[in-house]
């Protein structure tokens, strides 16, 4: 396996090399680092190699973990001579050799290394949070802008900064939220809050006293209580409640549980597979999922395909739809019926035409 993890600096690529190759760890396999800064191999377990050009003299099975991967496969002219510590690595199969190599852009690599690639992951960080984007491809990829079939988001252990000094730590440059953003977004929450409450209050009135005070007192306590979660809440922690408990389920998502939803989410996923196109070139096959406002929602390739072959599953939260009710016609004035004869009056004669009398009618 040559596994390449490129991103900007303070993305997370290192901690997700470092937690690739602490997989590997635990299968008995032995790892060698270089180039991770500060790294504690003796708390990690892995062992340091110091000039990573000599990898070939390291024992069958061997994972090479090359931080700043440049250092070692620097890159070159296309078609300029391949160094010889380079060119064996199109051999490293036949020795049971991994390596994970890290870098921030593809192009640092040397262009023979490119074309071994086995699996490319575009690392990209949302808000200096744990919470990190994988873009992923079975090969060598120039355009880490482009689209992934294969996107999926990891949320870095807090455990694996205890073995070395991220970048991120020592530095601003990732993105963060400004203070003032985050005191801005807690008051609307309070404001949303007790305009809520407010609302509710106003619909209740006609109900009778009692429920109208239970329904009152229940209101507040769900919105004081709201406001008081969301502003102890961390960037990375709203981060994680923002993450669905289910990949096809959105609004199973920790956030929804205490907010009354205005839409319910929806998935619609489009599947295609691999072959040749109308203009002649392959295409890999992919799939995209888009919810119901239009906006692309990131799901596993597999989810992904089931949905567009299979559809979704059962929402329970979903309002039924119900058929518009028809205007009922205002129903025609009723004549009025006049009353039957008496026929037990005496000397009263009813004939066939017409007329009520003492005398029958000639």
């Amino acid at each position: 396996m040559i596994l390449l993890l490129t991103g900007k600096p303070g993305s997370g690529k290192t901690a997700y090399g470092l937690t690739r190759a602490r997989e590997l760890l635990k299968k008995g396999r032995e790892v060698y680092a270089r180039g991770v800064k500060d790294l504690d191999y003796d708390k990690i377990g892995f062992k340091h190699i110091p000039k990573g050009e000599e990898w070939e003299s390291y024992p069958d099975g061997s994972v090479f973990v090359f931080d700043e991967a440049y250092d070692v496969f620097p890159s070159a002219a296309p078609g300029s001579r391949v160094p010889p510590h380079i060119e064996a690595v199109a051999r490293h199969r036949h020795r049971g050799f991994d390596f994970i190599l890290i870098c921030q852009q593809p192009l640092q690599l040397h262009w023979f290394l490119r074309g071994l690639i086995e699996e490319h992951v575009h690392v990209e960080k949302a808000f200096n949070s744990r919470v990190t984007n994988l873009k992923s491809w079975n090969e060598y990829q120039s355009n880490t802008k482009a689209e992934s079939s294969n996107t999926k988001r990891w949320v870095r252990d807090k455990e694996i900064f205890e073995f070395y000094t991220s970048t991120v730590m020592d530095t601003s440059g990732g993105v963060k939220i400004p203070q003032w953003l985050k005191y801005i977004g807690i008051l609307l929450l309070l404001v949303g809050g007790l305009v809520w409450y407010v609302k509710n209050s106003f619909e209740s009135k006609g109900k009778p006293e009692q429920a109208e005070a239970g329904q009152g007192a229940s209101t507040s306590l769900r919105a004081t209580a709201a406001g008081v979660a969301a502003a102890r809440l961390t960037a990375a922690e709203y981060a994680e409640r923002a993450m669905p408990r289910l990949a096809a389920a959105p609004w199973s998502a920790p956030l929804y549980d205490e907010r009354q939803p205005v839409a319910e989410p929806e998935l619609i996923c489009m599947s295609s597979s691999a072959g040749i196109r109308g203009d002649g070139k392959y295409r890999e096959a992919s799939c995209t999922c888009m919810t119901e406002q239009g906006t692309k929602y990131g799901i596993p390739y597999d989810v992904c395909v089931s949905l567009s072959i299979d559809g979704g599953a059962y929402n329970p939260y979903k309002r039924p739809s119900l058929p518009p009710v028809q205007p009922v016609p205002a129903m025609a004035q009723q004549q009025p019926v006049q009353e039957p004869a008496d026929l037990s009056l005496p000397g009263t004669v009813i004939a066939a035409g017409g007329g009520v009398g003492g005398n029958p009618l000639r």
